[in-house]
């Protein structure tokens, strides 16, 4: 606009493009902010694709007008380059979500003789070797392009095969509890993982507890065990023995696992011939006695993935969470039961049976109460476990309650209520671990 003496503004027409320059700062601008914004969906412990929906919603959160921007072609082949699907994932390789390697770590080899001494006259000689034992490779390189064109385990154990496999017979370490034959695995050093291919004619003896394979090689190896072989469980119970003490028992798919519960934890001895005597008895940290379990092979503790290997009962994560944190607060003076009904009801409930006990002795059948957990209220139900018909209807004798802590402190005697509030913080940490590792409420079918 320039303006003149006497005169209207003078207006001059200009061309509404953008410079070039500034048309491609924007696209810059855009295509790094979707990046960002891609960057921050992928996922940390997964190698699958995301989804496309969740890529679309990003990509149209960024263009509400439903315009593709100069990135969406690019940001979805980008995706799916970096993160292949599951399916394409080698078989062979331990999956440690499902697996557990007991026992440690065997190294099994054949090394080169080293030089022998030799007598002239009268005189010791041995040669010096600065570099100590040395692996000997085998099978042979001349013989491995033969070996290669043999791969079923009947031409591998021919008797006319240039290259036998190795074969070994072992007895289960002592420190281990196995409840399933053993699977053995070996160590890859090239990819850096452990595998099952390459072992074969795998035979176990219970009796003597000696397993017998053979592997195309020497190499390092392991035993595995399914981290999911004793889920999902059958039922449970903890109950109060003492002021700040609790009894936790949890009937798993082949044992029953009894810990007793203080400002320590102490496992006490299960139902089965076990190998566990360097952890029974003694007391510990909750972290530390799961750690120790897990390691022995008495695993009663899902991982994060458990959906993808056990049957289980679906349930509100924090709803979940926040019930075992509640129990926890009360376990001192009230005991907690499995409930038949909690496998059928909807994700949103969660149903146990409570009942009282200050005498530390086992809780009678007729005088566990039935509850209804939801993340709005919790209620007393008006029926019993060994009823035959599910029914909501609230004990018209009760209240409602906004959460399990506050209806237990509601319903509790002025005795129980005494020890409830003195809880102590090592006890409470101690049952609240336990129950948040056992995920006893979703993984009891």
């Amino acid at each position: 606009v320039e303006q003149t003496d006497n005169k209207e503004p003078k207006v001059e027409q200009t061309d509404n493009k953008e410079p070039e320059d500034i048309k491609s700062k924007h696209e810059i601008d855009s295509k790094l902010a979707i990046d960002d914004d891609i960057k921050r969906l992928r996922p940390t412990r997964t190698r699958s694709a995301l989804s496309s929906s969740s890529k679309d919603e990003v990509l149209k959160n960024k263009w509400p007008s439903g315009e593709r921007s100069p990135a969406h072609a690019m940001a979805n082949v980008e995706l799916l380059h970096e993160y292949p699907s599951e399916e394409t994932l080698d078989e062979s390789i331990v999956d440690f979500n499902q697996y557990t390697p007991l026992g440690g770590v065997y190294y099994f080899d054949v090394l080169k003789l080293p030089p022998q001494p030799k007598i002239v006259n009268g005189w010791r000689i041995v040669q010096l070797s600065e570099t100590g034992l040395q692996p000997f490779s085998y099978p042979l390189e001349s013989a491995k392009e033969s070996m290669s064109s043999l791969g079923t385990i009947e031409e591998r154990d021919a008797d006319n095969h240039p290259v036998q496999p190795v074969g070994i017979t072992i007895k289960l370490p002592p420190r281990a509890l196995f409840f399933e034959k053993p699977t053995p695995a070996r160590w890859d050093a090239s990819g850096v993982v452990w595998r099952t291919d390459g072992i074969h004619s795998v035979t176990f003896d219970a009796e003597t507890e000696q397993l017998s394979f053979k592997m195309d090689t020497f190499n390092i190896f392991t035993l595995t065990q399914r981290n999911y072989v004793n889920m999902p469980f059958k039922s449970w119970n903890i109950r109060p023995v003492a002021e700040n003490e609790a009894l936790l028992t949890v009937h798993s798919a082949l044992v029953i696992v009894e810990i007793r519960i203080k400002e320590l934890c102490q496992l006490c001895p299960i139902s089965v011939k076990d190998n566990l005597a360097h952890i029974r008895g003694k007391w510990m940290t909750a972290s530390s006695l799961i750690s120790c379990m897990i390691n022995a092979g008495l695993n009663i503790f899902p991982g994060t993935e458990s959906e993808k290997y056990v049957a289980k009962t679906i349930k509100i994560k924090q709803l979940e969470h926040e019930t075992y944190t509640q129990m926890a607060l009360v376990a001192s003076a009230i005991a907690f039961k499995w409930s038949k009904w909690n496998r059928n009801c909807e994700q949103e409930d969660i149903i146990l049976q409570a009942c009282e006990n200050l005498t530390g002795e086992a809780v009678d059948e007729d005088s566990w109460a039935l509850y209804l957990l939801r993340p709005e209220r919790s209620r007393n139900l008006n029926m019993k476990e060994s009823d035959d018909e599910w029914t909501r209807e609230t004990n018209e004798h009760t209240e409602f309650y906004s959460n399990l802590y506050h209806m237990m402190r509601g319903h509790a005697s002025e005795a129980a209520l005494e020890r409830i509030l003195n809880t102590d913080h090592l006890f409470f940490t101690n049952v609240n671990e336990m129950l948040q590792a056992t995920k006893l409420l979703s993984h009891t079918v």
